[in-house]
């Protein structure tokens, strides 16, 4: 598969049901945790679109999208949010 997603979600559950409706399509990775090391560890080679969630426990999702449009452009970002 030439197509890579990034589903950034801290709900394992989310991941999971997300990264099963997209398998077909992407190969799909999934970070759900320290979200701080997102950012330092850079696994963004080849990932063509990036799912984030809003309400992340240790960094708010906008820094981590803020942090692909200027570093990662190419990178389509998806906002996922939900509230309780």
């Amino acid at each position: 598969m030439s197509k890579r997603i990034m589903i950034v979600e801290d709900s394992v559950d989310i991941s999971l049901l997300l990264g099963r409706l997209l398998e077909d399509v992407y190969e799909v990775e999934t970070w759900t945790h320290d979200f701080r090391a997102l950012l330092a560890a850079a696994p963004w080679a080849g990932v063509t679109i990036a799912i984030v969630d809003l309400m992340l426990p240790d960094v708010p999702g906008i820094k981590i999208l803020q942090y692909l449009k200027t570093e990662h452009p190419r990178v389509r970002r998806v906002v996922a949010t939900a509230s309780r």
